[in-house]
Formats: structure tokens, sequence, C-alpha cells
């Protein structure tokens, strides 16, 4: 029987993987030299395979994820040799596109990365409903980053987003 595969009732012919097989007949693996035509064999070479894949795989402490820290912080962003500095608080930030950003640590062990950002424009404050809605539009399309308001001493507005990951 000739191999074929059906996609949306529509059927097609398998390829023969020899270029001097018979078009429609089902190619012999084994006698192409793919695979060893003995079962035993081939299992036993599958098997090396894989072992010799899993010895080059790190063992898994090695691939643990080292805790979060300020420390891999900053090593992430002189990776990508992004400017920033350390307050007196010792919180990172820094200017990216004129926006001010702060990455911070929260929870026990301070396993909960928090970034926080302010857009670089302030606005009036009769601006501030329809800022709100646009943010509210923003939230029920997307799940993150969350983005609010709040009102400086000056009476302008600020539009900040932060995002939290654990």
């Amino acid at each position: 029987m000739e191999p074929s595969y059906h996609d949306e009732g529509e059927e097609y012919a398998a390829t023969p993987l020899e270029p001097d097989a018979t078009p429609g007949q089902s190619p012999d693996l084994a006698a192409a030299g793919l695979i060893p035509a003995d079962d035993d064999e081939f299992e036993r070479q599958l098997h090396e395979a894989i072992s010799a894949k899993a010895q080059t795989v790190e063992p898994a402490a090695a691939q643990i994820l080292r805790p979060l820290s300020h420390d891999r912080i900053k090593a992430a962003l002189e990776a990508e040799n992004w400017t920033f500095s350390v307050d007196s608080d010792g919180d990172i930030g820094g200017l990216w596109d004129s926006n001010i950003f702060y990455f911070f640590t929260y929870g026990e062990q301070k396993e909960i990365l928090q970034i926080r950002g302010r857009w670089h424009q302030d606005l009036p404050i009769d601006l501030r409903p329809q800022v709100r809605e646009a943010l509210d539009e923003w939230h029920f399309a997307k799940i993150w980053p969350k983005g609010y308001t709040t009102v400086d001493d000056s009476g302008r507005v600020w539009v900040l987003a932060e995002h939290s990951v654990d």
C-alpha cells in the first residue's frame, strides 16, 4: 500500500528518500543505510546516541538559576552595556530614551523583581481623566505592564508603569 498523508481531505503521496526509488513506493530505510536492518542493532545505536548526547548536557546543579540579587541585576545591565546608577538606598536605576526606570527586589528572600518606569513627560492635571481612560483600555487588552498616574507636588500628572516577576 502506498504511504500517504491527509490534510483537510486532500491526500499527498509520500516522497521517497532515495532519488532512484519508484514513485509511490515506501522507501526502505535499512536498504538506504539510514537505519540498521536489525532491530536490536538499531536499538543499541539509538541508546548509544542518546547516552552520548546526555553526557554533553551540564549536570542539573549547574543549570539551576542563581537567586535574584542586586549583583545579578547589575551584571545583566552591564552585559547589555546599559548605563545605570545605584542611589543611596541601594536602588538600581537609569535613563533609557529619557524615561526613568528602577529595579527593585521584594519578598522574604528578595525573589520578586519589580521594574518601575516613569514617562519623561509630565501632563497638566486636566488631562488625567483621559490618561486614566487610555490606561484602562491598555489594562483591558494587555496583562502587563501595569500603568497608573500620580500627581506631583506642583500638580502635574506623571504616568508610570511597573511589572513584577516572581
